[in-house]
């Protein structure tokens, strides 16, 4: 579900595997649980998130010595600052550019977040928030959310 885009469809049953696994105590499907829900995390734009879910399942494969484990969970940790740099300018239709903030919004819509969920993440007002939104549909020509984020993954934003 995650490659297909789905975030919400991935988290659901990421979140189902999670609390299944902890259920049975198996401990490594805890760890690999974690590391995936790490990754719908990361690719929500949710980098707080994916870090505690990546060190979690990390320590927990530690603990079992699962070596397969560890190296999933230590990749994900490896790579989530790759994920949460910024993007260079990407000019749209005309000499529109998205500003570094406006890029950070995108990615966090299509994380399946609420307005106020993005403020939080961004230690901003939501009125703000919807400022952003606004703006980014009118630099990038679109009027839904889903437009935007189709249009940010043409410009290579994921």
């Amino acid at each position: 579900a995650l490659i297909d885009g789905h975030l919400h469809e991935a988290s659901a049953l990421v979140e189902e595997a999670v609390e299944a696994t902890t259920k049975l105590g198996f401990s490594e499907g805890i760890a690999t649980a974690l590391s995936k829900r790490g990754a719908v995390h990361a690719v929500s734009g949710r980098t707080n998130e994916a870090r505690d879910d990546y060190e979690a399942a990390l320590e927990l494969a530690r603990h079992i010595h699962h070596v397969g484990a560890i190296a999933t969970a230590q990749t994900g940790l490896d790579e989530l600052p790759k994920m949460s740099t910024k993007a260079s300018p990407v000019h749209l239709d005309g000499n529109e550019t998205l500003s570094d903030r406006e890029i950070e919004v995108l990615r966090l819509l299509r994380g399946d977040l609420t307005q106020r969920e993005i403020a939080d993440e961004l230690y901003i007002a939501a009125s703000t928030v919807k400022t952003h939104i606004k703006s980014i549909y009118r630099k990038m020509g679109v009027s839904k959310r889903s437009y935007a984020i189709t249009r940010g993954g043409e410009l290579g934003f994921w």
